[in-house]
């Protein structure tokens, strides 16, 4: 079965996030429901259904359970990161066996982190809410690094107009400002 509920919230570029919850366990989906009310929360009870979802909708994280029937959690969010890059994952377990797995899988940064079950209703917020601000960290990273990408072509281009000036007055100014932009995009 897969569920949507929750009150849509947008980003700062007004897209909306759903965060999508895995597990096998109805039971499970409805307390993630329930305690992410304030988000888009999207539903599914196993990996088939969570990818097809994938497919459809932008997530901004993924909680899975660690132990489900066929796709476990581990191979899930390495399905999920292929098809949405940006997406945090977060892995939830019953099974205190299951941590030191789990704590591999997050060091590997596979996943952002793990969460035992039962969890906490305020840490799982909170949990949701850093997983959020990291997404959004790491979107604006790219963007930049994007930016600073063009910002030095757009320097390489003047380099090679500038050595096509004369030498004079203005071709040494603008060596000084070239020198400038140069170290600006170093640091």
């Amino acid at each position: 079965m897969i569920a949507e509920s929750g009150i849509r919230s947008g980003s700062a570029r007004g897209a909306v996030l759903a965060i999508l919850c895995v597990d096998d366990d109805e039971h499970v989906l409805m307390a993630l429901r329930r305690t992410l009310e304030e988000h888009r929360v999207l539903t599914a009870r196993n990996g088939s259904e969570a990818i097809e979802l994938l497919q459809k909708h932008a997530v901004g994280v993924v909680i899975s359970d660690y132990h489900m029937p066929g796709l476990d959690g581990v191979a899930f969010l390495s399905v999920a990161r292929k098809l949405q890059p940006q997406t945090i994952g977060i892995i939830l377990s019953g099974s205190i066996h299951a941590s030191s797995v789990i704590e591999a899988v997050v060091d590997a940064d596979l996943a952002y982190a793990y969460l035992e079950k039962p969890w906490r209703d305020g840490e799982l917020r909170l949990l949701v809410r850093c997983a959020l601000e990291a997404r959004a960290a790491r979107a604006e990273r790219l963007r930049l690094r994007g930016v600073l990408d063009e910002l030095q072509v757009a320097v390489d281009e003047l380099e090679l107009l500038l050595e096509s000036l004369p030498e004079g007055q203005l071709k040494a100014e603008a060596r000084r400002i070239l020198a400038r932009a140069r170290m600006a995009g170093a640091g």
